[in-house]
């Protein structure tokens, strides 16, 4: 890890996760990531700026299928599948949020996610 990011790093990070289809919060986190890599420390998190992501983008991060992903939280008891509907347990409300369009997490999840691949 160094202090630096290397000139232009960034930059050419962004037009190859572009050119892949990635837009949004996918680009953000995946541009944090690499941030992070260099520094040592998430620029989100540090400037308090969530990300949320459904398991399906997840899992597209972490190459699991949105299945293995919902079966990671649930085993790990941040989610319960109830009335057809995936809902966040208290150890999931850290990282929950739910919209219109149903439960959505925060970025930060991703680090328990790996410990239970």
């Amino acid at each position: 890890m160094t202090s630096e990011i290397p000139a232009g790093a960034l930059e050419g990070a962004r037009t190859i996760f572009e050119t892949a289809g990635l837009s949004g919060n996918r680009l953000a986190l995946a541009l944090d990531n690499i941030y992070k890599r260099h520094v040592g420390y998430s620029a989100l998190e540090a400037g308090e700026i969530p990300v949320y992501l459904t398991a399906a983008e997840l899992g597209e991060l972490l190459g699991l299928t949105t299945h293995r992903v919902n079966e990671i939280l649930a085993g790990a008891g941040f989610q319960e599948w109830e009335d057809d509907e995936w809902y966040f347990l208290d150890p999931g409300a850290p990282y929950a949020f739910f919209d219109a369009n149903g439960l959505k997490w925060k970025s930060t999840i991703v680090d328990e996610i790996r410990e239970w691949i």
